[in-house]
């Protein structure tokens, strides 16, 4: 019990944000430091910025399709199943 009780007292109250860095996997802080080059990159090169905002529109359209479609679909398989469970023949 007392293990337990120095445990907690030697806990830096001082940097919480160090300890939470610490606890972090390694792989995640990697990819993170990655992403930020990758993306000072692609902010700095004139090529790289014309083939982002190209792959940008093009998200932006698959998310759009994806919700319409996905509204259409609900809306239609909501009628289908209420036509089913109707006592209209």
């Amino acid at each position: 019990m007392t293990a337990s009780v120095d445990h907690r007292a030697r806990k830096s109250r001082l940097r919480p944000f160090t300890d939470r860095v610490a606890r972090l996997p390694f792989w995640l802080l990697v990819a993170i430091l990655l992403a930020i080059i990758f993306l000072w990159i692609i902010a700095n090169d004139g090529d790289y910025q014309i083939i982002f905002l190209a792959t940008l529109r093009g998200v932006g359209t698959t998310i759009y399709v994806t919700v319409i479609a996905y509204t259409m679909a609900t809306l239609l398989g909501l009628v289908v199943g209420l036509a089913r469970i109707s006592g209209l023949a």
